[in-house]
């Protein structure tokens, strides 16, 4: 059935039907008013009588008027056999997808891991501690103290109870001489930044911005102490909590320099129009070990962590 005026809309639905000896077509009964479940009950008494059914039985469909817009009752199509040819029977549709090509997963190195890989390949062998092992905090402990304390920046005389708490999260309890030492390398570290920062158009300032320098399939991964984003430089500070009693500073920056320079290629490689600046601060005796790269040297960079990267097993 179509009803025509502004548009046209259709409905399809069986109907009961009855014919007797004469011929003459009789609809069965909609279904009562609270019986109600389907349109047909509804439409059927309005819409549709006998004698429009056996008009569209007869002539194939029934055009009506009312109030203004018409509508047709057609007589459903006579079915059809339904044929396919026999290669088709059954037959679904297919896809071929090539396998994806094999990548070699990449290698990731850590910052740390090179320095060492490094250090185990130079013709001394010597690698270099933190800090002496004392009774209370280990090396890595103890370092982590002093860098949470620059990155959380309590109040001074809240670090001996945060110096505790870092501490314990570890299995481990701070001596007086631990605590002593702690307060005395942040404070350095502390100062040391905030003397920085005092003199330099400063950007974006991050604390343990994590990077990644990308070497063919190799990726050096680490996370910068504190990063200063300026107009025209990136600037690195780290902080090296080594005990400078058997060794010196500039040995100690050559040891690191491996660090250095995977953080300077992951910044060039993210933004070539800034240099790279990288401070070492040995907060044992508070000084400064300085690095410096151009832009420009990306490429000669990238050639020298390239020779690093083939050390690590």
């Amino acid at each position: 059935m179509r009803v025509h005026e502004h548009g046209i809309t259709s409905f399809s639905a069986a109907h009961d039907i009855d014919a007797d000896e004469s011929g003459a077509i009789e609809l069965g009964e909609p279904a009562a008013f609270d019986d109600v479940d389907r349109w047909r009950d509804w439409l059927q008494p309005a819409l549709l009588n006998g004698a429009l059914v056996a008009e569209a039985i007869r002539d194939g469909q029934a055009r009506v008027e009312m109030d203004g817009a018409s509508y047709t009752v057609r007589r459903p199509p006579r079915p059809v056999d339904w044929h396919t040819e026999d290669d088709a029977v059954d037959s679904a549709p297919e896809i071929s997808i090539p396998p994806p090509s094999s990548l070699a997963p990449a290698k990731r190195i850590a910052a740390t891991t090179l320095v060492n890989a490094v250090a185990d390949a130079s013709t001394d062998g010597h690698s270099y501690s933190q800090r002496e092992e004392l009774a209370g905090l280990s090396p890595t402990t103890f370092g982590t103290v002093v860098h949470r304390i620059n990155e959380l920046r309590p109040p001074r005389d809240e670090w001996p109870t945060l110096i505790h708490r870092l501490s314990r999260m570890t299995g481990e309890e701070p001596t007086e001489a631990d605590l002593r030492e702690a307060v005395n390398h942040a404070a350095d570290a502390v100062e040391f930044v905030d003397h920085i920062e005092s003199g330099a158009q400063l950007q974006e300032v991050h604390d343990e911005y994590s990077v990644v320098a990308r070497i063919e399939e190799s990726r050096i991964v680490g996370d910068i102490d504190r990063l200063l984003v300026m107009p025209d430089a990136f600037h690195i500070i780290d902080y090296k909590t080594n005990d400078l009693s058997a060794t010196t500073s500039d040995e100690l920056a050559d040891h690191y320099r491996p660090q250095m320079l995977a953080y300077a290629l992951a910044l060039l490689q993210r933004d070539r129009t800034r240099d790279v600046r990288a401070s070492l601060r040995f907060t044992d005796k508070g000084v400064e070990e300085r690095f410096n790269w151009d832009s420009e040297q990306m490429t000669e960079i990238e050639s020298e962590l390239r020779l690093m990267v083939d050390l690590v097993d």
